[in-house]
């Protein structure tokens, strides 16, 4: 009997299940993400949680110096970076 004929009568666990059992049972959920492999939840997963980075970073940070540090890597004339701080 293979594992997905032992298997084929229980439904799917729900993504949520299947990331608390990635710390409370990581053979059943690792089993679960074999027999029904699914890229929409770990790429959605990953977008928010590099989100949530990216917000708190953003909520931190001298948004002045983070203007002056961009803009001192970019070349742009003197004469130009008034304007480009302005449009920042």
């Amino acid at each position: 009997m293979t594992a997905s004929s032992e298997h084929s009568g229980n439904p799917p666990l729900s993504k949520v299940a299947v990331l608390i059992n990635i710390f409370a049972a990581p053979r059943e959920a690792l089993q679960e993400l074999k027999l029904h492999p699914s890229i929409l939840f770990p790429l959605l997963l990953i977008i928010f949680c590099n989100g949530l980075i990216l917000a708190w970073y953003f909520s931190i940070v001298d948004f002045e110096w983070y203007i002056d540090d961009v803009l001192s890597t970019a070349n742009i004339a003197e004469e130009n970076l008034e304007e480009a701080r302005e449009n920042f």
